[in-house]
């Protein structure tokens, strides 16, 4: 009887902990998002669509000048660090300071590991 009494409290434990730690999976995974949206939310609001078309349109007309594009899955890599280098022009850009630093801002404040921006290319 004592075993089983205490195979029950076991298994009772057992259930409650795994029960808390989705529970608490759960709240930090919506905090999470919640948070991400926000600092979404202000950065897009507050970004100027002009200077990031004009940054849009750099960096795509490096890519189309690139005859081969290598992916990410070869970061690190010669190749990778090669192509990567096509792209060095864009740094000494006005626009792209600019929106780097806008960008540091809410980097900063939000004390986040990175922000990035990303533009679709609509054919």
């Amino acid at each position: 009887m004592t075993v089983g009494v205490i195979l029950i409290c076991l298994l009772t434990g057992v259930i409650a902990v795994v029960g808390i730690n989705r529970i608490s999976a759960s709240i930090v995974d919506k905090e999470y998002s919640d948070r991400a949206e926000r600092i979404a939310e202000a950065v897009a609001y507050t970004l100027d669509p002009e200077e990031v078309m004009e940054l849009k349109d750099a960096v795509l007309e490096i890519y189309a000048g690139v005859d081969e594009v290598v992916p990410s899955t070869e970061w690190g890599s010669d190749e990778w660090n090669a192509y990567q280098a096509n792209y060095d022009p864009i740094r000494e850009l006005s626009v792209f300071q600019k929106i780097q630093e806008h960008l540091r801002v809410y980097h900063d404040i939000f004390k986040v590991d990175c922000i990035y921006m990303t533009t679709y290319k609509l054919d």
